[in-house]
């Protein structure tokens, strides 16, 4: 067993069916190392596919579509070969990333994933109490690293997981289908502060004017307002930890202009860059209005 695995189950199925999709492994682990990475490209295995769900703490799962932080009730399904993904512990993480996986294999389970990769992207949602998730935690009390099952219990045990994420996006879709677009913009800003609306708007393959009426609807606040709310958010923390001068403080938060900054930070603090590196005040947050 890995030193960081918690448990870890092997599944061995009596008489096979070649059509039926396979469980291959469950293992539940906890992660606390900025070392601790995973990149597709670098992987063996060439089969199969996985399904990797936080229960506490927070992951980062990297694909073409950007950066994705995995908290509690959010997994991603992949193909752990798949080149352009990975997935590691934050950086900035501050506490264990706990998180329960598994992985399976055969021509139907992994086109049905192709299908809903394609459809839904890679992060999914589901209640830590979802019926699909408390059956893999179960097996924490197996006394038995290897557990026997018969082809339909585990066709059953894989079909019942990926249903239960195509059921959670297209109930996503069809209940709020701005939330999606949201949370994908508001992490592409969080990865890159400097970047416009019309940049954004691209990257979600969206129109500027669609994606800017959703925000504002969906959140109150315009997408800009909020890309300068991080900004500032960058340049309060810059001024109290580091020695930068004021104008370097500027430039490394993303903005242009000097004046733009020192007007925008004013408006957002009360002072100025300056009187608030040398008053010991603490900004307000960068999303309040």
């Amino acid at each position: 067993m890995r030193p960081e695995s918690l448990w870890e189950i092997e599944f061995r199925i009596e008489q096979p069916m070649t059509s039926l999709p396979v469980p291959w492994e469950v293992t539940e682990e906890v992660q606390y190392s900025p070392l601790y990475r995973w990149d597709g490209e670098k992987r063996k295995r060439k089969r199969g596919g996985q399904f990797q769900f936080t229960l506490m703490g927070e992951g980062v799962f990297k694909d073409a579509s950007g950066i994705h932080r995995v908290g509690p009730g959010t997994g991603f399904l992949n193909k752990p070969y798949e080149p352009g993904t990975s997935y590691y512990y934050p950086e900035d993480g501050t506490e264990p990333w706990r998180f329960i996986w598994i992985s399976f294999y055969g021509i139907t389970a992994e086109l049905i994933m192709d299908e809903l990769i394609k459809r839904h992207g890679h992060v999914y949602q589901l209640p830590i109490e979802h019926a699909s998730i408390c059956r893999l935690l179960n097996y924490r009390h197996c006394s038995s690293r290897e557990q026997i099952l018969s082809p339909i219990d585990g066709c059953r045990m894989v079909m019942d997981l990926l249903t239960a994420l195509g059921e959670s996006a297209e109930r996503n879709l069809f209940e709020a289908p701005g939330a999606n677009l949201i949370r994908r913009a508001r992490e592409i800003v969080m990865v890159n502060n400097t970047i416009s609306v019309k940049a954004v708007a691209k990257e979600l393959q969206v129109s500027r004017e669609f994606l800017s009426r959703t925000f504002k609807k969906e959140t109150g606040q315009t997408l800009q307002h909020f890309i300068s709310g991080q900004k500032l958010e960058v340049a309060t923390r810059l001024l109290k930890e580091t020695s930068f001068t004021v104008e370097e403080v500027a430039a490394r938060s993303g903005f242009k202009y000097f004046s733009t900054f020192t007007r925008s930070f004013k408006t957002h603090t009360g002072m100025t860059p300056t009187v608030f590196r040398n008053s010991g005040v603490v900004g307000r947050k960068a999303n309040d209005d």
